[in-house]
């Protein structure tokens, strides 16, 4: 009945592959049909005759061989018209705007600091004046006329001009430029060398600037050193007029040319009247550690390069 390569199994390639006059004429005996409506039994295929496919629609053409997936498909609908006109049905639904909700932002103002409270320790207590000048008129600084490289006006009374003193200048640690000091010609005649020692006058003077008070520099000794004598002219025409020393170095000269102010009145004059004598500006200026009196001061050890012995 069925060949012996194939076995009963495999019939339905063998009943697509072969003759018609090698078909079995009829179905063998224990087949099955599907009820009326059902899904056919896939499983029994292999045991149906063709008749009984057609009849019962089974998912095959020709000769037993399988349909296509489409065609599986239109066969379902054909079997199930109900299912088949079902199509999924789209509602559009018209979506509302967005409204914006504005929220109640309550701004908290800025509380502005009080400019007196915040910055007044980054005020400036000191009135602009001449580089290395001071206001305060109890402590001056020492400048020399040259140095300012401003128009100067130097005190004409008499008890803003000091004696001839006695200077050094001591080296300090942290600080650039050394500082000067007081010093007994007893003191330093013993222990210092000449070039140390410094011996000059000094008289009140004043910067354009208003207020800008120091003590200059006046040359009393060494006058035949063009420097010296030039600038103590320069400080003695300062008396009457607004004068401004300036180096000539650079035509080969060794002195101070003194140049005047076109007009006298370009700034007001300083208030001499209002001013200390030079002494009492000394005592004050040179207080303390700044006057080397004794053997033993630190100031005085550090110019001798003698250890200072910790006390």
């Amino acid at each position: 009945m069925y060949p012996k390569k194939l076995g009963p199994r495999c019939w339905r390639h063998w009943d697509a592959a072969s003759s018609p006059t090698n078909r079995p004429s009829a179905p063998p005996a224990n087949t099955c049909s599907a009820p009326q409506g059902s899904p056919p039994i896939v499983a029994d295929l292999r045991r149906v005759s063709n008749q009984q496919r057609e009849h019962r629609g089974v998912a095959y053409r020709g000769a037993g061989q399988p349909m296509e997936r489409h065609q599986k498909a239109h066969w379902w609908n054909m079997q199930n018209p109900q299912k088949a006109d079902l199509e999924p049905v789209i509602e559009e639904t018209a979506l509302e705007p967005v409204k914006t909700v504005e929220a109640e932002v309550e701004l908290t103002p800025i509380r502005k600091p009080s400019a007196t409270s915040a910055l007044n320790k980054f005020k400036s207590k000191r009135a602009p004046g001449l580089p290395g000048t001071n206001s305060r008129p109890d402590v001056l600084d020492i400048r020399r006329i040259g140095e300012l490289k401003d128009y100067v006006r130097v005190s004409p009374l008499e008890h803003h001009w000091s004696e001839e003193f006695c200077f050094t200048a001591v080296p300090i640690d942290g600080q650039k430029d050394s500082i000067m000091h007081l010093i007994t010609e007893e003191l330093a005649e013993k222990y210092l060398p000449p070039k140390l020692v410094l011996r000059f006058q000094l008289a009140l003077a004043s910067g354009a600037t208003k207020g800008s008070f120091f003590l200059c520099v006046v040359p009393s000794k060494n006058l035949n050193n063009g420097y010296n004598q030039s600038a103590r002219d320069c400080c003695i025409e300062g008396k009457h007029r607004w004068v401004m020393a300036s180096a000539l170095k650079e035509k080969n000269q060794e002195r101070y040319h003194v140049n005047y102010a076109e007009d006298e009145d370009f700034a007001p004059a300083p208030d001499w009247e209002s001013m200390p004598t030079v002494d009492e500006l000394l005592l004050t200026k040179f207080a303390g550690l700044l006057s080397i009196d004794t053997p033993d001061h630190p100031a005085l050890l550090r110019r001798r390069g003698k250890r200072q012995v910790a006390s």
